[in-house]
């Protein structure tokens, strides 16, 4: 569990560096001038902490359309629309990070419960008691 914690805290804090466009100019490309490649933030988040084990997987593009559509229809509705969903997991932690990516930018991350995004590769959205998914909203 604590390892859970600390891989959410890691995965924020990169995210929201990325976000904030404090990056160094080798990390801005002139397309997303204040979001991050998202190449350089897999490679940030694999390594900002060895010591916890993180596996990633680039969904081909049929299976970006299966998941944002099931994704989308989860509550609240959006309407992302992402070319590419990289899925980060650790072993024993019962979430994964999402990122979502448009031109090779980072839109968004998020960790959210992986039996939500085993759902979302299914193609199923996903219904919870309040009708919202957190973290789901910009």
């Amino acid at each position: 569990m604590v390892k859970g914690f600390w891989l959410a805290v890691i995965i924020f804090l990169v995210t929201a560096y990325a976000l904030s466009g404090c990056t160094t100019s080798e990390q801005v490309d002139q397309k997303c001038p204040t979001s991050m490649l998202m190449s350089q933030w897999v490679e940030d988040t694999t390594n900002i902490n060895p010591l916890i084990p993180l596996k990633h997987v680039r969904l081909k593009e049929d299976h970006v359309s299966v998941f944002i559509a099931a994704f989308n229809a989860t509550p609240p509705p959006s309407s992302y629309d992402p070319d590419t969903i990289i899925i980060f997991t650790s072993p024993g932690d019962p979430r994964g990070v999402v990122g979502f990516g448009k031109d090779n930018c980072l839109i968004m991350a998020h960790a959210f419960p992986l039996i939500f995004v085993s759902s979302w590769l299914a193609g199923r959205p996903v219904r919870v008691q309040n009708n919202n998914v957190p973290g789901k909203t910009l």
